[in-house]
């Protein structure tokens, strides 16, 4: 039986805004959640027509788009146009909790700028159960202009993983893909996605393959817009939202050099942003537009239907004919965000980050020599410890556009 990968979508979707999702937020709990779905749990139902994501509740009052730790919940949607005026300050001194649980590593906090309150605000550190092998790197605040700073979020990636640019070119909407049943017990399905390579995108399939380890699903591949530009950040296999560590309030009163002692949030909230962040990315990456409480919604025929039929993909920033619905960061319809404003001619400033240059940004764990799987039978299994064998960097090898020779 064929598996319309759009439906799994939609299912992550209505996951997000399912009855119960959003937990009230109550200071100083700090009960994990128990049996909490993963994060793209699918459900086996369509996407109602101008269905919206609904934003979790917000954890600072009078600016709802204020995020928990991204290395924890991952990043937050933006509007289009979101900047700041100002360089950041100096950071603030964070008194560090002690570990919770062995194996936990510390993720700093950063600002964050916050357009009502027209100002930066904290965002606290946490502490982290890692992803297998996998590594953060911090976000950072870039410079377009004089007047205008971008945050270009941070992000998961192998040890050693090479740079990556920003991107100036919008991604095409997703493809949809059909795939057969599982070579093996204990295998996912983990979706294609399109890779940016010098001044095009181009299409890698998705494949099966085993986690590493138990308790592990798989992140999608996804790329953030923010300010007119594009950051990739690569899939991975990690835990679920109550199961990676200890998340911290922000705090909008703290200022730079002060001390904060931190504060922690709820593990419900943690659960509902990261699962916003799925179900938004999804909404995001199938035209959905932004609303005024931050949330988005989905319209009837926004998104384009592109399956791997042997079509050949689009190159050069990918428009499909009748235009190119936005990607990873809530832009509105209709074509590409404007530039940020100060990128040198030629060429985007590197941003680090695990695609090298020339090639594919790294997917499922990097595929072995050989391709991928068929797609619509039974491909032959693959294991997550010959992958590594094979590739140890976790790179997928370089793929030629169709029809190149």
């Amino acid at each position: 039986m064929k598996i319309d990968l759009l439906g799994k979508w939609r299912g992550a979707l209505l996951a997000a805004v399912a009855p119960g999702m959003l937990l009230a937020f109550v200071p100083g709990c700090d009960k994990k959640a128990q049996d909490a779905a993963p994060d793209a749990a699918a459900v086996a139902a369509d996407l109602s027509a101008s269905s919206e994501v609904t934003p979790p509740p917000p954890v600072v009052s009078g600016d709802p788009d204020i995020p928990l730790n991204e290395a924890v919940v991952g990043t937050t949607p933006v509007p289009a146009d979101y900047a700041a005026d100002v360089a950041p300050p100096a950071p603030v001194v964070e008194d560090q909790p002690a570990m919770p649980e062995p194996g936990n590593v510390w993720v700093p906090g950063y600002w964050w700028w916050s357009t009502p309150f027209h100002r930066y605000v904290w965002v606290s550190g946490a502490w982290r159960n890692p992803p297998p092998e996998q590594v953060w790197t911090p976000g950072q605040w870039v410079a377009a202009t004089p007047e205008r700073y971008i945050w270009a979020p941070g992000f998961w990636a192998a040890r050693g993983a090479p740079l990556q640019p920003m991107i100036q070119l919008a991604p095409p909407p997703p493809r949809i893909e059909s795939y057969g049943a599982p070579p093996g017990v204990g295998f996912i399905w983990t979706p294609g996605y399109y890779a940016y390579r010098g001044d095009s995108y181009f299409w890698t399939e998705g494949s099966w393959l085993r986690p590493p380890g138990e308790g592990l699903g798989w992140i999608e591949p996804r790329y953030v817009g923010i300010g007119g530009r594009y950051y990739f950040q690569p899939g991975r296999w990690d835990f679920g939202p109550e199961h990676r560590g200890t998340v911290y309030r922000p705090d909008p009163n703290v200022r730079a050099g002060m001390h904060l002692t931190c504060v922690p949030v709820p593990q419900s909230v943690v659960t509902a942003h990261a699962r916003f962040v799925v179900a938004s990315t999804h909404a995001i990456a199938l035209g959905a537009t932004r609303t005024p409480t931050g949330g988005y919604v989905l319209h009837p025929g926004e998104f384009v239907n592109h399956t791997n039929t042997g079509a050949p993909p689009p190159h050069a920033g990918g428009e499909p004919p009748g235009g190119n619905p936005p990607h990873g960061g809530g832009e509105p319809p209709g074509g590409n965000p404007p530039h940020g404003g100060g990128e040198p001619p030629g060429g985007n400033p590197p941003h680090g980050g695990g695609e090298p240059p020339g090639g594919n940004p790294p997917h499922a764990g990097g595929e072995p020599p050989g391709g991928n799987p068929p797609h619509g039978g039974t491909p032959e299994p693959r294991t997550m410890q010959t992958e590594r064998q094979n590739n140890p960097r976790g790179l997928p090898p370089e793929k030629k556009p169709p029809g190149a020779k």
